[in-house]
């Protein structure tokens, strides 16, 4: 079982600090609104969840007030749902669902639009305000997304450590003959036992040269001795996500395996050790040396999520980085680095 306890969810209080900040920018760049639709957005900053539909359902903020656009069939249920207190306008089938957006701005204000909006919608948009009241929310959204508070952090790090935790039991139980669909259900079953509801939000097990395809390969594989391993999945925690990958094999590797992992393993660490609070994006560390086999033991404190010391990969690193026989492979933590959306 996942030893975390289960963080708190985003508080309403939280997210209405959410829409002040947004609003301090719609005042500062003498923007009229932003229009959310039914995406992540909407439910990063009202705590609504709606699935995209071919009707518009979502919200507008401006400087005063949140405004929610539900077609009046779905009334009842936006209702029963939650979200943050706001005022929820209706369009009826016959009406247009842009005119009532427009119905809340002035005649000459801008609105920002979510970039995860529909193009459908963006074109009755157009024809409503005209192409030239329109602009990228898209940016505004991203830079406040980016920045992940302490409630996020802690959500994002149960849900990276019931991912690490399924990954360990993913290990165990590969055996010569298993299927890799036989692998995939497992993982689902797993997530979900340790508190994903959704089970796996996406899951690839690769067997032998199928690893060094990104994606795996069609068919279903079935796992052989001396197969390398590659396992990618993640879980989805009050919207948030974990993803890790880990490639690995069962039984001793060849030398030109090992060295290669080790390249990788040290690459990748060589990251992390650069990225510090403060330092440039464009700032790259040195390559891995291609001549290196081996990785030294490392830990650091991952600087975007400020977690206590954790083994970066999730393995520990020896002269035989990949063999189960040799190596300890999983640490207690996992690094909470932010991949949520």
């Amino acid at each position: 079982m996942n030893a975390h306890p289960f963080p708190a969810p985003i508080s309403n209080e939280e997210r209405s600090q959410r829409l002040t900040r947004l609003r301090a920018v719609l005042a500062e760049e003498r923007i009229g609104a932003v229009l959310l639709g039914s995406t992540e957005s909407l439910r990063y900053y009202t705590g609504l969840v709606w699935h995209q539909s071919e009707r518009l359902v979502g919200a507008v903020v401006t400087a005063t007030a949140l405004h929610y656009i539900v077609p009046g069939f779905e009334l009842s249920r936006v209702e029963s749902i939650p979200h943050l207190p706001g005022e929820i306008h209706v369009w009826q089938e016959e009406e247009s669902s842009a005119a009532l957006v427009a119905s809340l701005l002035g005649p000459s204000e801008l609105l920002a639009l979510d970039d995860a909006l529909p193009l459908f919608v963006y074109h009755a948009l157009a024809r409503q305000f005209g192409p030239e009241r329109l602009i990228d929310g898209g940016s505004i959204i991203r830079r406040q997304r980016l920045r992940k508070s302490q409630s996020e952090v802690a959500i994002i790090q149960y849900a990276m450590n019931l991912t690490l935790e399924v990954h360990r039991r993913t290990h165990a139980l590969i055996k010569p003959g298993i299927r890799a669909s036989e692998v995939i259900r497992f993982i689902d079953d797993q997530h979900r036992a340790l508190g994903a509801e959704g089970g796996s939000s996406f899951c690839i097990v690769s067997f032998g040269e199928a690893t060094s395809l990104p994606h795996g390969a069609d068919g279903d594989q079935a796992y052989q001795p001396g197969d390398v391993i590659l396992v990618d999945t993640g879980c989805r925690i009050d919207g948030y996500h974990s993803d890790l990958t880990r490639t690995y094999m069962l039984d001793e590797p060849s030398a030109e395996f090992a060295r290669i992992w080790a390249i990788e393993r040290e690459a990748q660490q060589a990251v992390f050790d650069a990225a510090r609070l403060g330092a440039l994006r464009a700032s790259t560390p040195p390559p891995a040396s291609s001549s290196s086999a081996t990785v030294s033991d490392r830990t650091t404190r991952c600087p975007a999520c400020r977690t206590a010391p954790a083994t970066v990969l999730g393995w520990r690193s020896t002269r035989n980085p990949i063999s189960s026989a040799a190596t300890a492979l999983l640490s207690k933590r996992a690094c909470a680095f932010p991949t949520s959306r």
